[in-house]
């Protein structure tokens, strides 16, 4: 369907460009850095998340602003993840590319509440470099 309005042909086939250049190809073999970081996730493999994580990452804590190394991850957030206490549900890669992935997901906590946490990954040589998180807690 032809775009409407204000936007000539040649910007036509330039947005068009633009969208499918930023579109990841289907049919690969390989796996998105969403799908090896969840099926990282969804086997508890600890050591698979810690490759995926790039020599210096770092992650900025949402409830504290500290930041953590992947020493630090293994000692406090890897423990909880191997310890089976965290839950995640509805997760869904809301944008990927070479540079960044975005993900969301419902977390409920053994008290009853829930949160919507965002996820944002600044990717960098195909590893995680940097990791910051946003939560929004709802209401019962």
């Amino acid at each position: 369907m032809p775009f409407k309005g204000r936007v000539k042909p040649f910007s036509q086939s330039l947005l068009l460009l633009l969208l499918l250049e930023s579109t990841p190809l289907r049919g690969s073999n390989e796996m998105s850095f969403f799908e090896q970081w969840e099926t990282a996730m969804a086997n508890k493999d600890l050591d698979a998340l810690i490759e995926l994580m790039h020599p210096e990452w770092s992650m900025v804590m949402h409830s504290s602003g500290k930041v953590i190394d992947r020493e630090g991850y293994k000692q406090t957030v890897g423990q909880v993840i191997l310890g089976g206490k965290l839950a995640r549900n509805d997760v869904r890669c809301i944008y990927e590319n070479d540079d960044i992935m975005v993900e969301h997901a419902m977390v409920p906590f053994p008290n009853g509440s829930s949160d919507a946490v965002l996820v944002a990954m600044t990717l960098k040589d195909r590893k995680v470099f940097r990791t910051e998180t946003g939560s929004t807690p709802l209401t019962k």
